[in-house]
C-alpha cells in the first residue's frame, strides 16, 4: 500500500476520489454496488506494475462527493458513466482499459460503448448487458450492514476475514447509496448497443455467482464483436476480495493479450 497515491479531480463541481498504483497502460477499476475502491486493495500485491491501476470511488461512494439531489433522485449507470468519461478526458487517458465488478462490470461495458476505439480491453466481472435481477421490495429492504446478505452473495470458500472486510467497507457507505446502486443495476439494459464496442471484451463470472447467470453472460456475449467468456474459480459476487490472486491472474492474462 506504500505505493498507492490518492488524488481528487473535480468533475462538474464534484470532487471525485481515485487512487493510482503502477506505471504504464492505464486501467480504470470500477467497484461493486454500495462499496468503493477499497474492494480492489487486496489485489494490488498480485498486479504487475507495468499496468497503472486507477481505482475510482464513484460519486457519493468512499471519499467522493455526492451527486446533486442524491437523497431525492434516483441515479443511473448512465450518470456514473458520463462522470467517468469526463474523468478519463480530464486525466488525458488514451488509450485505456476498464475492469469492473458487479455494477462496475455493467459500467465497463457502457464505457466501451461510449469511448469506442479509446478502449483497448474490457473486463466485466459478474456484470452483463442487462441486469434486472431484484424485485423492488428486495432493493428497498437492502441493508448495507447485513452480514447475511454478504454471505449469500459470496462464494462457498469466502473466509470470515473476507466477509468482515466486505461488510466493513459497505457499512461505511450510506445505505441509500446501496439502494440507489441496486435500482440503477436493475434498470440497466444496453443489449442493443453492445455492437458498438470496439475493444476486446472478457466476460468473467464467479464460479458461485448468484446474480448473473451463465445464460445472461452468453446472451451478452452474442451481441459483442470480440469477446471471450471465463469462469473465475472459487468465488462468488465479490471476486476481487474473495480471491484477489486468482482475480488478478485472470485479468492480467487477458490484458497481456489485448494491450499492445
Amino acid at each position: 500500500m506504500e505505493d498507492v497515491i490518492g488524488r481528487y479531480v473535480n468533475i462538474d463541481g464534484l470532487n471525485i476520489y481515485y487512487e493510482t498504483v503502477g506505471d504504464g497502460h492505464p486501467i480504470i477499476m470500477l467497484h461493486l454496488a454500495g462499496f468503493d475502491g477499497r474492494v480492489y486493495r487486496p489485489l494490488i500485491p498480485y498486479f504487475p506494475r507495468r499496468y497503472k491501476l486507477i481505482i475510482v470511488d464513484l460519486p457519493a461512494h468512499g471519499k467522493s462527493d455526492p451527486w446533486p439531489k442524491w437523497q431525492t433522485q434516483r441515479v443511473s449507470l448512465e450518470y456514473y458513466a458520463n462522470i467517468l468519461v469526463k474523468l478519463i478526458d480530464k486525466l488525458s487517458l488514451n488509450p485505456i482499459s476498464v475492469v469492473g465488478t458487479s455494477i462496475g462490470g455493467d459500467l465497463s461495458l457502457l464505457l466501451g460503448i461510449k469511448l469506442g476505439s479509446r478502449v483497448k480491453g474490457i473486463v466485466s466481472v459478474n456484470g452483463a448487458g442487462k441486469t434486472r435481477t431484484f424485485t423492488e421490495r428486495d432493493i428497498e429492504n437492502s441493508n448495507n450492514l447485513d452480514v447475511g446478505r454478504t454471505l449469500r452473495f459470496a462464494g462457498d470458500y469466502a473466509t470470515k476475514r473476507v466477509i468482515e472486510y466486505l461488510t466493513w467497507i459497505r457499512g461505511q457507505n450510506r445505505n441509500e447509496i446501496l439502494i440507489n446502486d441496486l435500482f440503477a443495476w436493475n434498470n440497466f439494459d444496453v443489449m442493443e448497443e453492445l455492437w458498438k464496442i470496439e475493444a476486446d471484451v472478457l466476460l468473467a463470472r464467479g464460479e458461485f455467482e448468484p446474480l448473473v447467470t451463465e445464460e445472461m453472460i452468453k446472451e451478452t456475449a452474442s451481441k459483442i464483436k470480440k469477446v471471450r467468456i471465463e469462469t473465475i474459480k472459487g468465488v462468488g459476487h465479490y471476486a476481487p476480495v474473495e480471491n484477489p490472486e486468482e482475480f488478478s491472474k485472470v485479468v492480467v492474462a487477458f490484458l497481456d493479450q489485448v494491450v499492445k
